[in-house]
């Protein structure tokens, strides 16, 4: 859903396809997961005209959303069945209701050690993974949270809580996912400035265009073998590749390569 947020209309069908056609092939043939869009709770998209709820993270959102809206639903999976002739993608539906936690865990990480994936990467799960699933991919789960864990961690409105408190920097962090929320090892963090006055949606639109760099960052150092995690210390192999040098306005470490 990053690709429909910051934005005042639904992105086309081309702009979906060359998103997913560039994750695969960063990838290089390895497994792609990409999720439905899964928009409510923390990810409010006012074009879109969601209705308030009051427990929206369960509520109108994710799969059920996508099947009342068939032709936008469509639209994304077009996109990603055609980004498939670069690459081997897989498509996940969020939030679907199911029996139980503990077999739904266990199912789905045994479908996604048969399709040889060898990395799982999360965005606005809005889930708590099971031990078994973690134990099947043992530092091979990521994430990333729109602040500089370990601040404001386990937070759905990170942002607001950053602006109410009144920090001077925010920013976002891609991290290795264990069973505590947000606590694993972190990979890469962006800072941006938290200026007084500033509203959440300001500042949330500076960590969303990092969250865009430093994520695809995050999995080209693992679909090129170069993450090394030893206790809570993540090593970054170094390679014969140009630096993109810090973003205007923002500090990335470790530093964002070319491309990125």
């Amino acid at each position: 859903e990053f690709l429909f947020m910051n934005r005042s209309s639904v992105p086309s069908e081309d702009e979906q396809f060359e998103a997913y056609k560039k994750a695969a092939l960063i990838l290089k043939g390895k497994p792609l997961i990409i999720r439905t869009l899964d928009i409510g709770g923390d990810k409010e998209i006012p074009y879109m005209g969601l209705e308030k709820e009051d427990n929206p993270f369960m509520g109108f959102r994710a799969i059920r959303y996508c099947l009342k809206n068939k032709e936008l639903f469509r639209k994304q999976l077009r996109a990603m069945i055609r980004a498939s002739a670069f690459g081997d993608i897989r498509i996940m539906f969020p939030l679907i209701t199911c029996v139980e936690e503990l077999r739904e865990g266990r199912a789905m990480a045994e479908e996604i050690r048969k399709s040889g994936a060898e990395l799982v990467v999360l965005a606005g799960y809005m889930r708590l993974l099971t031990d078994d699933f973690l134990s099947a991919f043992p530092h091979r789960v990521v994430n990333i949270h729109p602040s500089l864990l370990p601040g404001f961690c386990g937070s759905v409105h990170a942002g607001r809580d950053a602006v109410d408190y009144g920090v001077k920097l925010s920013g976002c962090t891609v991290h290795i996912v264990e069973m505590k929320v947000d606590s694993g090892p972190v990979i890469i963090q962006a800072a941006v400035p938290c200026n007084a006055g500033d509203s959440e949606d300001d500042l949330m639109t500076r960590v969303h265009r990092m969250e865009h760099r430093i994520y695809p960052q995050a999995i080209q150092w693992f679909a090129e073998g170069r993450i090394r995690v030893e206790d809570r210390q993540v090593y970054v192999a170094k390679a014969e590749k140009e630096l993109a040098g810090q973003p205007q306005g923002s500090f990335v470490w470790p530093p964002l390569e070319k491309g990125f």
